[in-house]
């Protein structure tokens, strides 16, 4: 986590908060395997949930190690 920066923000009908590696099964649903998704991002659409983990859990090591910018989020609906 960025020190001194609360890297989630709650509000009565959102959370927001970075991903983490037991996101895993949603983000490859949602946008991760999908190649239509990604055609702007520049990366590929990962083949498996596998894939998806490793990539949460190698920007999860990442973020505990430096201080970044640019943060990502994953988005809750809470209602």
């Amino acid at each position: 986590m960025g020190r001194g920066m609360d890297r989630h923000l709650h509000t009565d009908r959102l959370h927001l908060r970075p991903p983490r590696v037991m996101d895993a099964p949603h983000v490859f649903a949602g946008w991760a395997g999908q190649p239509e998704s990604l055609r702007h991002l520049g990366w590929s659409a990962h083949q498996d949930e596998a894939q998806t983990k490793a990539q949460l859990r190698s920007e999860e090591h990442t973020s505990e190690l430096q201080s970044r910018v640019d943060i990502s989020y994953a988005v809750f609906c809470l209602k």
